[in-house]
């Protein structure tokens, strides 16, 4: 079972990829964004 956090950010990795044909910077932000989930989650193991 993904936690809430991981179901987000699969959700928007998905949404990219489904825009992200039309748009580089679509990629690029979901990129970004994806880099941001996983130094929560990260930063939430330390704690």
């Amino acid at each position: 079972m993904f936690s809430k956090l991981e179901e987000k950010r699969l959700e928007l990795l998905d949404t990219a990829k489904k825009y992200g044909m039309h748009s580089a910077n679509t990629l690029e932000v979901s990129k970004e964004l994806d880099e941001l989930i996983l130094l929560i989650q990260k930063e939430k193991q330390c704690t």
